[in-house]
């Protein structure tokens, strides 16, 4: 059985929100580099595009104020409920705001002295304008000398616009909790894949994610989910940054620190306010 869950124009997150921390939790490579970025920082970060508060989470522990920003309903959702089982020290440090990231209007006033955009969030803004709008709209709530860091997937979408119609494994889990059973259904086996193809205008790739969902009885429910994505790239971000009032620090290439070179998979980009030390 296949649901379409979610088109390209709404909330791709709305009903994989659900599958989101049994796939992603794994992945911690980026966390101890957040938490070294934070430690020379004041006590106030932003986050961009927070989701399930993976990463605010962990900065939250460390003892770190974090303001998390999403416009997803049900990733913060998730967020909520991670949050409440949390002590209320690590609880009270935490802020979650639902708001359209491209400008934030007023719900989120900062003043921040670090501002994170982790996993490759920032590709969600797929015109330069809208890249421009956010970028700007940081750079008003930086202290002064603050830093704006940004982790670009480089490899990862370009792929599936270079293989069109190809479906990619993404992971298959063991369900032991299943967060949104529900009419006596559970769920024990998830699989993830996922295909893409370029937008008909710019450099756009319209990314499908299926997610598969077996139930105890052996019955499959396919959930859809679309999203658009940037194609972004090392030089056209540095360009951006620049137009939007801001000197690029340093480049890498990993979590590590390692330099960036051509080819690297990641773009790792640590930037501040013109005119900041």
């Amino acid at each position: 059985m296949s649901d379409s869950l979610a088109n390209v124009d709404e909330d791709p997150y709305a009903h994989i929100a659900r599958w989101y921390d049994l796939e992603h939790d794994q992945f911690d490579d980026d966390l101890r580099f957040y938490q070294d970025m934070a430690e020379s920082a004041g006590p106030a970060i932003l986050e961009i595009g927070c989701g399930t508060g993976r990463v605010a989470l962990a900065l939250a522990r460390a003892g770190k104020r974090v303001t998390g920003v999403d416009r997803s309903l049900a990733m913060l959702a998730r967020a909520r409920a991670r949050l409440a089982a949390e002590p209320p020290t690590v609880r009270s440090r935490v802020t979650l705001v639902q708001a359209d990231i491209i400008t934030m209007a007023d719900a989120v006033p900062g003043p921040f002295a670090l501002v994170l955009i982790p996993l490759n969030t920032l590709a969600h803004c797929t015109s330069l304008s809208e890249r421009l709008s956010l970028l700007e709209a940081i750079r008003a709530r930086l202290v002064p000398g603050g830093r704006l860091v940004i982790d670009l997937d480089l490899q990862g979408p370009r792929r599936l616009v270079e293989a069109p119609g190809q479906l990619w494994v993404q992971g298959i889990w063991p369900v032991d909790h299943d967060p949104g059973a529900r009419d006596g259904e559970q769920v024990v086996l998830l699989s993830h894949f996922v295909s893409g193809a370029a937008a008909p205008a710019g450099d756009v790739v319209v990314i499908t994610h299926f997610y598969d969902a077996q139930d105890r009885d052996g019955l499959v429910r396919r959930m859809i989910s679309s999203m658009r994505l940037a194609l972004l790239t090392r030089g056209e971000i540095e360009i951006t940054l620049d137009r939007a009032g801001y000197a690029v620090e340093a480049v890498y290439g990993t979590y590590e620190l390692d330099p960036y070179e051509a080819g690297s998979a990641r773009a790792i980009v640590v930037a501040h306010t013109h005119g900041a030390a």
